[in-house]
């Protein structure tokens, strides 16, 4: 009967160790997958953002400026001011926009890239395997550092 028992607690922790394993390494692979997909998409907005900036910054310097000095705002005589269009203000939200993307792809590279760094190298260092010889049976784990 005991040894019934060890068999099947046997049998049980190889099956368990084998499927945890799987589980472990399918794990990693999902998170390398997702965090391969933030990198790239970073790269995405990066290289996005610099048509949008020269449009941007064409549109602002090919607008028309039109000065008007026809009436004084404050008491020192400073009411000369320039009047942008609308060309101008357009650009100057394209250029915004094109720094935020920049910014903020540049900071998804950045964690993307980090992060599948770590887990390929927790994927490479962890391995779980089973051991069965005609006098023993177990299971191993392995972790490299």
């Amino acid at each position: 009967m005991k040894t019934i028992v060890r068999l099947t607690t046997c049998l049980l922790f190889i099956a368990v160790s084998l499927m945890s394993g799987a589980q472990t390494e399918e794990f990693y692979q999902s998170k390398i997958q997702k965090f391969k997909s933030l990198n790239n998409a970073g790269v995405g907005l990066i290289i996005g953002s610099v048509p949008v900036s020269i449009l941007g910054i064409v549109l602002m310097t090919n607008a028309d400026k039109r000065f008007d000095s026809e009436e004084d705002d404050l008491e020192g005589g400073i009411g000369d001011f320039f009047d942008y269009s609308g060309q101008t203000i357009i650009g100057f939200i394209l250029v915004d926009l094109a720094c935020t993307a920049l910014i903020g792809g540049t900071t998804m590279v950045i964690i993307g890239g980090i992060k599948m760094k770590k887990y390929r190298a927790e994927l490479e260092h962890l391995k779980l395997g089973t051991y069965i010889t005609p006098k023993h049976a177990g299971f191993t784990l392995t972790y490299r550092f």
